[in-house]
């Protein structure tokens, strides 16, 4: 069975209380199945606490095992087998808080700052997972046990202490070994989050008649650091992807419309017809005029 979490835990479970909100919702879960297996899909950034009993998380080909006294995080998006074997009856709880990426980046920052950690904004060049378990401090413990006894107290646990807790556990991971290898992951998803910006920013100006300094201005940076973003989102260098991207709409717009070819060009950002013709031979091995006359071909035949 697929569970997306959290929101089919919801109607799935009846033992369970929980906090919601649009970045960040937490859920006590009650086991009382002696087995469960559920393949899970995250549609946030997941912390696990196991409070009684134990678990089984396979990630890929990765096997998690999490017993009483541990956590792990998992990030968003993620597809997931969990598996939890109980020996006797209602002896495995455990709380899930699930934040977004932007509200995780925002806490860290704070989490990172307090403790005087190194913050890392850079972008990695290396492989990072995307899960990290760690062992419940008593720090930890503590911050858990006043979750649970407000809990006990009022089943709808206000969003203001969520986050204020969710705060408070990220400083007590943040200082222990675990802190490194959870401040690489939220690193990884920063850089994701600058990746998408600046995807987003292409999508919607490659065809402007810039140069890439232009470019890298318009977008907020310094030209060096655009390149290496741009290499570290796209693979190629920029102004690869832009004649690619330019040349990819204008086979789209002579397919799609009767309009000229200098129209196509000039809408697209090339200078003119001519270099507009020698950059689509390159890539579709025709002048654009005998792809058009192709296609008119074509559609006489039909």
């Amino acid at each position: 069975m697929l569970l997306e979490i959290p929101s089919s835990l919801y109607a799935y479970t009846a033992n369970q209380c929980h906090s919601l909100s649009p970045s960040i919702e937490l859920i006590y879960y009650n086991n009382t199945k002696n087995f469960s297996k559920y393949e899970v899909k995250l549609n946030k950034n997941m912390f696990l606490f196991i409070l009684k009993g134990s678990k089984k998380i396979t990630l890929y080909n990765e096997e998690i095992s999490l017993v009483e006294g541990y956590g792990a995080f998992v990030v968003q998006d993620m597809y997931v087998m969990s598996e939890i074997a109980s020996q006797t009856k209602n002896c495995f709880s455990s709380l899930m808080i699930m934040v977004d990426d932007e509200k995780l980046i925002e806490l860290w920052r704070s989490a990172v700052r307090l403790y005087s950690l190194d913050g890392n904004d850079t972008l990695l060049h290396k492989e990072v997972a995307n899960w990290t378990n760690f062992e419940q401090s008593l720090c930890v413990k503590s911050s858990l046990a006043t979750l649970e006894l407000f809990s006990n107290e009022n089943k709808k646990i206000p969003y203001s202490l969520v986050e204020a807790k969710l705060q408070e556990l990220l400083f007590y991971i943040a200082s222990t070994n675990s802190g490194k290898d959870l401040g690489e992951i939220i690193s990884k998803l920063k850089n994701k989050d600058k990746n998408c910006k600046l995807k987003t920013f292409m999508e919607k100006n490659y065809t402007q008649r810039w140069t890439l300094d232009e470019f890298a201005e318009h977008f907020g940076f310094s030209l060096s650091t655009f390149k290496r973003m741009f290499k570290e989102a796209y693979r190629i260098a920029p102004k690869t992807w832009i004649n690619d991207r330019r040349l990819d709409k204008a086979a789209s717009e002579i397919i799609k419309k009767d309009i000229s070819l200098l129209e196509i060009a000039l809408d697209l950002g090339f200078s003119g017809s001519s270099q507009f013709s020698k950059a689509f031979k390159n890539k579709y091995n025709c002048p654009p005029s005998q792809f058009m006359g192709q296609l008119k071909f074509h559609s006489k035949v039909i």
